[in-house]
């Protein structure tokens, strides 16, 4: 069952959904990734790795309960400082337009989306516990 959970990565940068995706990787000896942007949210869940992930040619390194917040328009990739690590993570786009319809019905799915454009911070600490309640 796990097995079926895992989707093969590829470099496609784009939505194939009208509203979101979500995706489980976990990755070995990866292709390099090269910087690129986005129309949408993308949100990281790190699970495990030796990686850092470079927002608008900043640094940020990665560790488990990480989670990542990624906003549309803003050059991003990751930066994979050990390959034999496996690099574990759930990816999430959601669009712009459809993330607005939901916070139509309640502000709080917002929230870190708010705190992105408000702080500029990117990246959410998370202890174990905290982060497996997500």
């Amino acid at each position: 069952m796990r097995k079926k959970l895992n989707t093969q990565f590829n470099t496609r940068q784009y939505m194939v959904s009208r509203d979101f995706e979500i995706y489980y990787y976990k990755d070995q000896h990866m292709k390099k990734v090269a910087n690129h942007i986005h129309d949408y949210y993308e949100i990281y869940f790190f699970l495990e790795g030796d990686v850092s992930l470079e927002i608008e040619k900043k640094e940020y390194p990665l560790q488990y309960g990480d989670v990542a917040v990624v906003p549309p328009g803003l050059e991003h990739h990751a930066v994979i400082h050990d390959e034999s690590v496996p690099y574990r993570r759930f990816v999430f786009w959601i669009t712009v337009d459809y993330l607005n319809r939901l916070m139509e019905d309640a502000r709080e799915y917002g929230y870190l989306i708010q705190l992105v454009q408000t702080k500029g911070e990117y990246i959410f600490h998370h202890d174990r516990i905290a982060f497996n309640t997500i």
